[in-house]
């Protein structure tokens, strides 16, 4: 099964309708409806990206609302602040809606005792002076003062996906990586986890491992799952994978 994942989409006019041939009326079905309206309990089968900084509550919220699936972008928040964007989101809907936080393989575990300094002190010169450059050589202003930094640790991941569960979210999203240490919990509570993948090789895995839809993710949606372009990616995850449902991540233009 392939269904396309997109930024937005506008759905408050689509309904079934009727079609006039002579005398004879025939009523077209939602023809919509597929399996992954049925997993997850939404009316279309359009997903909104959990962008960090962009998909916000009153977003989510309006995507759930028109009967696609809205998704929180975590990557940005602490813990504390996921879950007051949770509850905010649920003042807005009582829809489905889900959570979507990056779940890399491979992330340190943070002293709880650091500082803002100490963390900033971690970040090598070499990094600094790209990004300096880069914003140089693009015109890019700098920002005055001092950027927050930004920590995303695995005590995070943990944190975040117990957050979930305690708020009784529908859908949690790995944006990359891989989710299979918490499909178990997961399915426990009645939380479905689907994850993005930019292999055939990572879709397999995770697959296999239980995850609930695989998110095919090519080159053109930012770059954040590999180098392989969405129109080879696609067919052969669906193959690879089948009857695993797959999202196909439409790329950006």
């Amino acid at each position: 099964m392939l269904i396309e994942i997109i930024g937005s989409v506008a759905v408050d006019n689509f309904d079934p309708f009727c079609l006039g041939v002579g005398r004879k009326r025939k009523m077209i079905i939602n023809s919509l409806r597929t399996q992954l309206c049925d997993l997850l309990g939404i009316k279309y089968p359009i997903v909104f990206a959990g962008m960090a900084h962009v998909s916000g509550p009153a977003l989510v919220a309006a995507v759930s609302n028109a009967g696609g699936l809205g998704v929180l972008g975590a990557a940005s928040y602490t813990p504390y602040q996921l879950r007051r964007m949770i509850r905010r989101t649920k003042n807005l809907t009582d829809k489905p809606f889900g959570v979507d936080v990056p779940m890399p393989r491979q992330l340190a575990e943070i002293d709880p005792n650091s500082t803002e300094e100490s963390l900033r002190a971690q970040i090598p010169q070499e990094a600094i002076a790209f990004a300096d450059r880069l914003g140089e050589d693009l015109g890019i202003p700098k920002v005055r003062g001092r950027s927050r930094v930004q920590v995303f640790s695995k005590g995070y991941t943990e944190e975040f996906v117990e957050i979930a569960i305690e708020e009784n979210i529908p859908v949690f999203v790995s944006a990359v990586g891989d989710p299979s240490w918490a499909i178990p919990e997961a399915h426990a509570h009645g939380m479905k986890i689907m994850s993005c993948v930019g292999l055939v090789r990572q879709a397999r895995r995770i697959a296999k491992n239980g995850v609930d839809v695989i998110i095919a993710q090519g080159t053109e949606a930012g770059g954040h799952t590999g180098k392989v372009g969405t129109m080879a990616l696609v067919p052969q995850v669906v193959s690879a994978i089948r009857p695993t449902p797959v999202l196909c991540a439409r790329g950006h233009r």
